[in-house]
């Protein structure tokens, strides 16, 4: 088998619209036009990938993981992999990780290593504040990406942490798995509590525990990543996607989306679209 092609740093396959080094780090937005494919490959730094719209299946190894908006996906340096872009394509950031960077924060970096995917449990917030703060060019930007890119990081060794820890309940997954299915439902403790056979109190104070977060904000964490997507691959009217995503109106929905991105819903819309 022939060996694959390692790309040098800044060098993607997608169309670059801008670019930006700040600290050690190098953020290139790309766009992806529908049914691109990117034959394997691998990059000589490792980086996080923040899919802005779109969707596409990413090949690494002999696994194929689904990608869509909102993902947020870490890379290690030399993973092989190669991608096709669905209908629609794709927009992404990417924020590589340059040899400062890595001389700084290297030890994290290794726990990573070979285990490149999904970040989950993040904030929805997350994502957009970082592609934000790429566009802004005022005098702190800098130092915000800098401290987004630290974010992450810690965000991406405490979900390899979670998975690792054998004194994790093996319902919490369980409970986690429900509230992503039935994240429109109004569901109660107690609901949630009989469906995994485990006491309330003991359900919300594990779930806080080894989540870092509330039941609630967890339920509204997936309700606005769903409408986030909505968002960004549809022209539906707000309350509509208010109502799919298990709000009780319009209004309440644009307070909640507003608490936890940082803007309000037509504004994000309008910052996703592909130009």
């Amino acid at each position: 088998m022939d060996p694959i092609a390692t790309l040098p740093s800044g060098c993607f396959s997608g169309s670059p619209s801008r670019a930006r080094s700040i600290a050690g780090l190098t953020l290139t937005e790309l766009s992806y036009s529908a049914g691109t494919e990117i034959p394997a490959h691998a990059h000589e730094l490792p980086y996080f990938s923040l899919v802005l719209r779109g969707s596409y299946s990413e090949r690494f190894g002999h696994l194929v993981r689904e990608t869509q908006a909102l993902d947020i996906i870490f890379h290690p340096a030399g993973e092989p992999q190669s991608q096709v872009f669905h209908p629609g394509g794709a927009r992404c950031l990417a924020i590589e990780l340059g040899p400062p960077f890595i001389a700084r924060f290297g030890d994290y970096l290794r726990l990573l290593e070979g285990r490149g995917g999904f970040v989950t449990g993040h904030p929805a917030s997350l994502v957009a504040a970082v592609h934000e703060e790429f566009r802004s060019r005022d005098e702190v930007s800098s130092l915000a990406i800098e401290a987004a890119a630290l974010e992450l990081i810690v965000a991406a060794v405490r979900d390899r942490r979670t998975l690792e820890d054998r004194q994790v309940p093996s319902w919490i997954a369980t409970v986690e798995q429900l509230l992503r299915e039935r994240f429109t439902e109004h569901l109660t403790l107690n609901d949630i509590s009989a469906f995994v056979g485990v006491h309330p109190a003991l359900v919300a104070r594990s779930f806080r525990k080894f989540r870092g977060m509330s039941i609630a904000h967890f339920l509204r964490q997936q309700r606005i990543e769903f409408a986030w997507r909505r968002l960004a691959k549809t022209d539906l009217p707000l309350s509509q996607i208010a109502l799919e995503a298990g709000f009780c109106d319009q209004s309440h929905f644009s307070r909640v989306f507003k608490k936890i991105t940082g803007m309000r819903p037509n504004q994000f819309q309008a910052r996703t679209r592909i130009s």
